[in-house]
């Protein structure tokens, strides 16, 4: 299986819009039967609205299964690593409340 490798530059992450193309494009790449990679070593942090809007909206369109079959984290601070769990585990308590 191929890889996809997203390494993200910035070193601190708030932009919906930027999360948002950032999550299309593992979804489409996912699609193609890729494994996404997605480097987080220069992250120093992550905002709630780009982990929910990158993250939480990824476990809530497909599942954590999902995530943990397709998508690989490496290079991450623990802070941003709370941060995105966090935010997963927020998203999917609402969903399931919607439900």
């Amino acid at each position: 299986m191929n890889q996809l490798k997203i390494r993200l530059d910035h070193t601190d992450l708030a932009s919906r819009k930027t999360a948002v193309e950032k999550r299309e494009e593992i979804l489409k790449s996912v699609a193609r039967g890729e494994i996404v990679v997605i480097d987080l070593s220069a992250v120093l942090s992550i905002s709630g609205s780009y982990a929910d809007e990158l993250f939480g909206v990824l476990a809530a369109v497909t599942s954590l299964d999902w995530i943990h079959e397709h998508v690989q984290l490496v290079g991450a601070r623990e802070s941003v690593l709370r941060d995105i769990a966090s935010s997963i585990n927020r998203r999917l308590s609402y969903a399931d409340r919607v439900a």
